[in-house]
């Protein structure tokens, strides 16, 4: 009898063991409460579009908090601090740590774009109208060769990444020639030129905060500037002026 019962509690603990680790893999699996993952978001128009709201501000805030004065404006003579003499003076380090913020920011901003570029397609819910799509890609394509144009001027030769994901596992990256950067820019903007829609600005502030057709045509008339591609400068900027 005490033998039967000693087995009895054994088999009931491990009943109780068993259900506890039932129990705890329900519990572990519990999706998040309070954040998103991109699978289970781009349902609707306003989802979409406020996936790209961030990418106007917040990655680019390391470099343009403090790196992009000294960066700019100081190493041209334009403006002058203590703080920063090692930029007044040409005498910057690869240790500099607002060389490092900057690089870091841009490559974000990349980070960021390519998710939606690559990937927007395939999880936009039913209901996202196309539109709204190509919209958002074209703003992606326009801050994504906006980032590389800073790359390209502070660095000329800079990895080229069109998918994170395939850099996970192998984070090693060759640089590419700057000509191939001007050119992967050009390309970006010529795809943000084919989504974006034409706007005309107007009072309606809270829609002049997103770029259009023309914001591509200017950067990209800068970016020919830029390769003293003279003609296509000033034909692209004459027709943003007359538009």
């Amino acid at each position: 009898m005490i033998q039967f019962l000693y087995n009895f509690r054994r088999l009931a603990l491990g009943l109780v063991l068993l259900a506890s680790i039932f129990s705890c893999s329900d519990f572990l699996e519990r999706p998040p409460e309070d954040n998103y993952s991109d699978n289970d978001f781009y349902y609707t128009n306003d989802q979409v579009n406020s996936r790209i709201a961030p990418l106007y501000y917040k990655p680019w805030w390391n470099m343009f908090s403090t790196s992009f004065w000294p960066m700019t404006e100081t190493i041209s003579g334009n403006m002058f601090n203590y703080t920063h003499l090692s930029f007044t003076q040409f005498t910057v380090t690869s240790s500099n740590s607002m060389l490092e913020d900057t690089w870091g920011s841009l490559y974000s901003v990349i980070t960021q774009s390519n998710e939606l570029i690559n990937n927007l397609d395939d999880r936009a819910g039913g209901e996202v109208d196309q539109e709204t799509i190509d919209i958002v890609k074209g703003e992606a394509y326009f801050l994504r060769a906006v980032a590389y144009f800073y790359l390209v001027r502070f660095w000329e030769e800079v990895p080229i990444i069109e998918n994170t994901y395939d850099y996970i596992y192998s984070p090693q990256i060759p640089k590419n020639p700057k000509e191939d950067v001007y050119r992967f820019i050009e390309m970006d903007l010529a795809m943000a030129i084919d989504l974006l829609p034409e706007k005309i600005r107007g009072a309606d502030y809270a829609s002049n905060k997103r770029v259009s057709v023309g914001s591509a045509k200017s950067i990209l008339a800068k970016v020919y500037l830029s390769q003293e591609k003279f003609a296509e400068a000033k034909n692209l900027a004459a027709e943003v002026i007359n538009s």
